[in-house]
């Protein structure tokens, strides 16, 4: 995983998932998809969404205009510019740092707490076939949304009651 602004990312990104959003799609059409399909159009449109606006929207264009005050700051005064660089020139990098924390406050109400309401919602939704199960599995894991207490109950048991249910409609 990566650690990108205020957010870890799984290094290989979310491609291999939306293959498996796409192979669950077409795996199984007899199974009753509506709920989960509902369910994973929400979480990848949020996700998506959410992707976007942290890699070229408001927050990418705060943190890049920080990072340049910050490196102009070490430029002009070395590397201990925190100590040596004048007030005026702390305060409008402090400015610029603030602003980014402000921005990444209403990114996480804006964005991320929608995108977790989906991220449970999903991982609660039984899944309507192997597919929908693997998929799930892989984004528990790299949402970590094991760890997060509106799951309705042990992410291990879901997936197992998942893989069940499912094993027991192939017999």
């Amino acid at each position: 995983m990566t650690y990108i602004g205020n957010n870890w990312h799984p290094q290989n990104g979310y491609a291999s998932m939306l293959a498996q959003a796409a192979t669950s799609a077409i795996t199984n059409l007899s199974a009753d998809r509506t709920e989960w399909d509902k369910r994973l159009a929400d979480y990848l449109r949020l996700q998506a969404l959410s992707r976007a606006w942290e890699e070229y929207g408001a927050p990418a264009k705060l943190r890049e205009a920080s990072d340049r005050i910050e490196l102009d700051l070490e430029f002009k005064f070395g590397r201990n510019w925190r100590k040596d660089a004048p007030p005026k020139a702390l305060a409008e990098w402090e400015t610029a740092i603030d602003r980014v924390v402000r921005e990444e406050e209403q990114t996480t109400e804006r964005f991320y707490r929608p995108l977790w309401k989906a991220q449970v919602a999903l991982a609660n939704t039984p899944a309507p076939d192997l597919a929908a199960a693997l998929f799930k599995v892989e984004m528990i894991e790299r949402d970590e949304v094991w760890n997060d207490r509106d799951l309705s109950g042990d992410a291990f048991e879901i997936v197992a009651q998942d893989m069940a249910r499912l094993a027991g409609e192939a017999a």
